[in-house]
């Protein structure tokens, strides 16, 4: 009898490490996470899983989401929860889809996603949203999380965020190949239609666009070429060819009479790597050239002018403001300068 029972406990053993061998399978490639309906469709019986539950070997995230006690989560793993836990068809949406895909410097606090239908979940942890316009066409995959595809991105960014910062996810977007102009204005008249949230917000990111005087690349470009014209600024030369040791570099604007080369970051090469050393190398070689390098990111140009101002103050000229005078009258019709 008692050889019975260390065969069976034995069996139990083996078929527990089994079913443990099968999760940790699923939520390798989930940031450490699988869902319960993943685990029945990989044979896992669901009063074993409850069981595996009850006895703490796996936790519970949310409801039907686990992990493996003691397993490794992944640096998505609380976006990742939250898809699972939406069920079939749930994406990273609005700002953690722009943080996935690294548009316009956006970092999403909340795990923030979108589901042609939301599971009755009550969590202060996640932002759901729901739509009934949601196909194939605008699911993608990126750090092994579903998300919207960066051109659905751009419209519900258009919801949550500034008319200017979704001009800048789009300059950043055609710039890096993710989608067309084009693209988005076929997405304009495919989710126009339905009144999505949004729109009205992409249709003044485009407006800023085309506001540009074309010589312009982008929309940090041109508000950082009105600060110049609004402080009295010369202008400088644009995309101008700079020959180096080994290359020849184009600087955003320089000004050649003072060897100033002024360079523009969108939010995202902050967190580029190869971005961010291909830049120094970059300005190395321009120093070594014998230029002066002044670097400018979105925040300076769009929040904080004024230590734009200063800065260039102390390395520039600046044409001294225009003071109108008011004329005064002397007799019938006739007007002289004060």
């Amino acid at each position: 009898m008692g050889k019975g029972k260390g065969v069976g406990k034995r069996s139990i053993l083996r078929y527990v490490l089994a079913v443990l061998s099968t999760l940790l399978s699923l939520a390798e490639d989930q940031h450490g996470l699988f869902s319960a309906s993943q685990a029945i469709e990989q044979g896992v019986d669901r009063r074993r899983l409850s069981d595996l539950a009850r006895r703490r070997i796996l936790v519970r995230v949310h409801r039907g989401v686990y992990r493996v006690r003691g397993g490794v989560l992944g640096p998505r793993a609380p976006l990742m929860a939250a898809c699972l836990a939406g069920g079939p068809g749930t994406l990273a949406s609005h700002r953690s889809a722009a943080d996935l895909w690294g548009l316009a410097g956006i970092r999403s606090v909340a795990p923030e996603v979108i589901s042609p239908r939301w599971r009755s979940l009550r969590s202060m942890e996640i932002v759901a949203h729901e739509s009934n316009v949601l196909d194939s066409r605008d699911e993608a995959v990126a750090d092994g999380v579903p998300v919207v595809t960066p051109l659905r991105t751009v419209f519900l960014l258009g919801a949550v965020v500034h008319p200017a910062v979704v001009a800048q996810a789009i300059d950043q977007g055609t710039k890096e190949l993710m989608f067309t102009v084009g693209q988005i204005h076929r997405e304009l008249i495919r989710l126009g239609r339905s009144g999505r949230d949004g729109i009205g917000a992409v249709r003044e990111a485009l407006d800023l666009r085309e506001f540009a005087d074309g010589t312009s690349e982008s929309v940090l470009e041109q508000r950082f070429l009105q600060i110049l014209r609004n402080h009295g600024f010369p202008a400088p030369a644009r995309q101008y060819a700079i020959s180096t040791a080994t290359e020849t570099l184009r600087a955003d604007f320089a000004y050649p009479d003072t060897n100033v080369v002024i360079e523009l970051d969108g939010q995202r090469w902050h967190s580029d790597a190869d971005v961010f050393q291909r830049d120094r190398r970059r300005q190395n070689a321009l120093v070594v050239a014998g230029w002066e390098v002044l670097r400018f990111t979105w925040d300076d140009v769009v929040r904080t002018p004024h230590a734009v101002v200063a800065t260039l103050s102390a390395r520039l000229p600046r044409f001294p403001p225009v003071i109108v005078r008011p004329r005064r009258t002397t007799g019938v019709g006739k007007a002289v300068r004060a």
